[in-house]
């Protein structure tokens, strides 16, 4: 399992003071966004977001195209990636993907289990959805619930898992400067909240190869649309379960 790396994902996280001048600089109010409905999976453990590291995270993403559950261990630690999870990739409906995330300051290992659920979600979240919070009992595989106990020490209290959401994922892909890159969007708003929530990353997915010539051209990609690409900013998933939990 030491050896084992499926790819390395460059990742700028964009403070949130700067999200809407970002998407504008990009012009991509005017460019066509892949779209999905994201909702959070609170409380794996029956502890409140708030009240955890948050290296655990799990979330549904239904798009036209199909709906996923995915679990993800950020970061992953190698010594629990033993048996049988270091063969594992793709079996039953499920992809195992251990990769390298790459930021500002710190490079971690990501282990990303998702599990495939078919058809998706044909009607797009408004830009104002409200976001709510209900049992989500069921909805982790039994080879997700294995692997977050394995590889995370951690027991999934089904009786007490909440799904939150839904979430407003837009999803740009675009070419810079020679770069393929992709900007994501979290968008959601809860009623009597006087903020909302509005996250997005600028992402570069790539081989561990290119990466170290790769990542320098994200950065100065950033850096000409007014990012500052030193503030590290935690992963949106963590991030969005944050605003939500504090905000229920």
């Amino acid at each position: 399992m030491a050896e084992r790396l499926d790819g390395v994902n460059l990742r700028i996280g964009i403070p949130d003071a700067s999200v809407a001048n970002v998407i504008a600089g990009f012009g991509l109010d005017a460019w066509e966004a892949s779209e999905s409905a994201i909702h959070l999976l609170e409380d794996l453990s029956g502890t409140p977001a708030q009240q955890t590291n948050m290296s655990a995270t799990a979330w549904l993403r239904r798009s036209p195209s199909r709906s996923q559950v995915i679990v993800q261990l950020r970061p992953a630690r190698r010594a629990r990636l033993g048996r049988p999870w270091a063969g594992f990739r793709a079996e039953h409906g499920h992809r195992l993907q251990i990769t390298e995330e790459w930021g500002a300051a710190q490079r971690i290992l990501v282990a990303t289990l998702t599990a495939s659920l078919g058809l998706g979600e044909p009607a797009a979240v408004p830009a104002l959805a409200r976001v709510t919070a209900r049992p989500a009992r069921g909805l982790l595989s039994a080879t997700q619930i294995a692997f977050l106990a394995d590889c995370a020490g951690l027991t999934v209290l089904e009786d007490q898992l909440i799904m939150v959401g839904p979430i407003r994922e837009r999803a740009w892909t675009l070419r810079r400067d020679d770069l393929d890159c992709r900007v994501r969007r979290w968008t959601a708003h809860r009623r009597g909240k006087a903020r909302s929530l509005d996250l997005a990353d600028l992402e570069a997915p790539t081989s561990p190869a290119d990466a170290p010539f790769l990542f320098p051209a994200l950065r100065s990609l950033a850096r000409r649309h007014l990012v500052d690409t030193d503030a590290e900013t935690g992963p949106m998933p963590v991030r969005a379960l944050l605003w939500a939990s504090a905000r229920r």
